[in-house]
């Protein structure tokens, strides 16, 4: 498809609802956050296919799926995390002459807004996707 249409932005997720078990537990040092950013900036170095990230953090401070790593720090550390990504991000595409993006996928319930931390993350993101499937659901 990029082939095709080159101007097509094709960005790979990360997390979901059932993959977001060590996202608090990678956020929460330094060392962690440096290993995950390196591996996103190597993965797209190797899949240049791919025009950027979109984080699925379900959801930092709580809120997901049962067995989720938490912490009341995640929204600090989702901060310095997506900090890191962005500058290692940025030199791969000074490197490669092209700009990466970041997305958010963004939680819509107030439980789990208040642990988001949207001031910190906007310097370091493109935009934001609402989760909007977060005011109804099966639950109801």
């Amino acid at each position: 498809l990029k082939e095709k249409y080159p101007h097509l932005t094709v960005n790979i997720a990360v997390g979901g609802w059932t993959l977001s078990k060590n996202f608090s537990t990678v956020a929460s040092t330094a060392a962690g956050r440096e290993t995950f950013a390196n591996s996103l900036a190597m993965f797209l170095d190797m899949y240049r296919m791919f025009d950027g990230i979109d984080f699925d953090w379900e959801y930092p401070g709580g809120g997901g799926l049962d067995g989720n790593s938490a912490s009341p720090n995640d929204g600090a550390n989702y901060a310095l995390l997506l900090g890191l990504v962005r500058q290692k991000l940025d030199a791969l595409g000074s490197q490669l002459g092209r700009r990466y993006e970041i997305s958010v996928a963004s939680p819509a319930g107030l439980d789990k807004i208040a642990n988001f931390n949207l001031a910190g993350l906007a310097p370091h993101v493109d935009f934001f996707n609402v989760m909007t499937y977060d005011f109804h659901g099966t639950w109801e």
